[in-house]
């Protein structure tokens, strides 16, 4: 994809987590020395994907705040977006403002992860006045230019902050859960990572056509993933409804784990950006393994799904 429209995707990511961070599990720390506090936030929606993580550091009328969203923190390679807000007092009484927007993606000349367009603002705000950017314009800095692209340290070191402070929160209880009193069908089914739709509300599962599943004996600890190793016959893939822990209907596939990928397999689920429609592919090195197509409507209710291989596979191999 072009630079702009990976930023638009980001840009529709950031979006999409703001929407659903009041629904969304939330772990916060905080740290005071010197007379400044600083607050870490991770937010995590129902498929146990970090969504955000921001920190805020108070020194008096000092504020510095740093936002991470991604499409997926898990290949924070694919593209993330990093927001940087300083503001400082003025001699005036008002205040100074300095905002960075940083987008990670593919590059022009190839590579993942890598910074791909960088924008900054700087205000002015009287006393009194609402500090809000939104009518300053941005100035693009130009990446061409050696002295303002990271270095790889530096890069590879913005890219794995977030899910670093996010481990550290979690290592506490939550502050906010609004999945922990819900059971639904939690027994019959683990959810895939990376499979969670746009407004978090669905996403894919992994689950068996058993009467009693032993989880623990499923879970690889070197993978850190639930994975059926040598697959099964009666593996099943659900859609269910995060918020209700409720399985709404099969997906038709057989994906064999919860992690998004195992070396060269990989589970890819693209979502319609209102998150009624879904695409569950099975890719692997040289070919696709399966590909299924859902929907789901108000209810929710899961309509059905589709196979796409056998339809299209005749046709790619006719061509």
């Amino acid at each position: 994809m072009s630079v702009e429209e990976q930023v638009k995707m980001l840009a529709a990511r950031y979006g999409q987590v703001e929407d659903q961070l009041g629904r969304s599990i939330r772990y916060t720390g905080k740290d005071e020395s010197s007379g400044a506090t600083t607050v870490r936030q991770a937010w995590f929606n129902g498929a146990d994907d970090l969504i955000k993580l921001a920190v805020e550091s108070r020194d008096g009328a000092k504020r510095e705040l740093t936002e991470y969203f991604a499409l997926d923190f898990e290949n924070d390679y694919d593209g993330m977006f990093m927001l940087m807000r300083k503001e400082t007092p003025a001699p005036d009484g008002g205040v100074q403002v300095e905002e960075t927007r940083k987008y990670f993606g593919e590059g022009k000349r190839g590579g993942n992860g890598v910074l791909i367009r960088e924008l900054r603002k700087s205000a002015h705000f009287k006393p009194g006045e609402p500090t809000d950017t939104v009518r300053t314009p941005n100035v693009t800095v130009d990446l061409g230019k050696k002295s303002n692209q990271p270095t790889e340290d530096e890069l590879r070191e913005m890219l794995n902050a977030p899910t670093k402070m996010a481990e550290e929160l979690r290592k506490g209880a939550p502050e906010f859960d609004p999945f922990a009193n819900i059971k639904g069908d939690s027994d019959k089914y683990r959810v895939i990572h990376g499979s969670a739709s746009p407004d978090g509300r669905f996403a894919i599962a992994l689950g068996f056509a058993r009467e009693k599943i032993d989880w623990d004996a499923l879970y690889d600890k070197e993978l850190e993933s639930y994975y059926a190793e040598d697959g099964a016959e009666d593996i099943r893939n659900y859609v269910v409804d995060l918020a209700q822990k409720k399985i709404l209907g099969q997906t038709g596939a057989g994906w064999i784990g919860t992690r998004r990928r195992y070396n060269h397999p990989e589970c890819v689920v693209t979502w319609s950006p209102d998150s009624s429609f879904f695409v569950q592919l099975l890719a692997n090195k040289w070919a696709s393994d399966d590909c299924v197509a859902g929907k789901i409507t108000n209810g929710p209710k899961f309509v059905g799904a589709v196979n796409l291989l056998k339809t299209l596979s005749p046709k790619i191999y006719a061509f």
